[in-house]
């Protein structure tokens, strides 16, 4: 937003250069102000392009697996979703994760595999593979970080490398328990 503020400036600036008129001097050509309080009202109105995963939320000290319970009481559902839309925008956002919070957004692996210092988790759809590839010197992946992940069609005859936003939609759906219906999806299904 700054930088778009500092264009509408220069384009100002430069306006009143060419004009002779300047907010100083109680001279500004209407649609020059009209043309920059629609620029910056543009800039205020932009939605952000995806969610960027900056800060993972905190997970429930509590709650840990650690302490007996089970690792989705870890984190409330609103950091769920924030945590999975996170993945579904940018999957890179993965990267960002560590074992407890990919527990919250994918739910646990169908196989987990441990080469240590690797341990690998692997989720399956109807499509696609999902490999998750932690490093931890003792086996815990709770708070190891993930370090690279993998995605691959669930056929082995098939090579053409699936998209990860579909691979992961997919996984979480088919993890998912009930899901809140739109008010306007269920009058259409009235209606019908």
């Amino acid at each position: 937003m700054t930088i778009l503020r500092k264009k509408i400036s220069k384009f100002i600036a430069h306006s009143q250069k060419k004009s002779g008129l300047s907010l100083q001097n109680g001279g500004c050509p209407a649609s020059l102000i009209v043309l920059g309080t629609l620029l910056w009202g543009a800039s205020m109105a932009m939605p952000a392009s995806a969610p960027a995963l900056s800060i993972v939320p905190e997970a429930n000290a509590s709650a840990t697996p650690g302490n007996g319970t089970d690792a989705l009481a870890a984190y409330s559902n609103g950091q769920r979703r924030h945590i999975r839309r996170a993945v579904l925008s940018e999957p890179q956002n993965l990267k960002k994760l560590h074992g407890l919070s990919i527990l919250a957004a994918l739910d646990k692996p169908e196989i987990i595999r441990k080469d240590l210092p690797a341990v690998v988790w692997q989720y399956r759809n109807n499509g696609c593979v999902l490999d998750v590839y932690f490093k931890s010197k003792d086996g815990k992946t709770e708070s190891a970080p993930v370090v690279h992940y993998e995605v691959r069609n669930q056929a082995a005859e098939n090579d053409n490398t699936p998209d990860a936003r579909t691979c992961l939609r997919g996984i979480m759906d088919a993890h998912a328990g009930t899901q809140m219906v739109g008010v306007s999806t269920f009058y259409k299904s009235y209606i019908q």
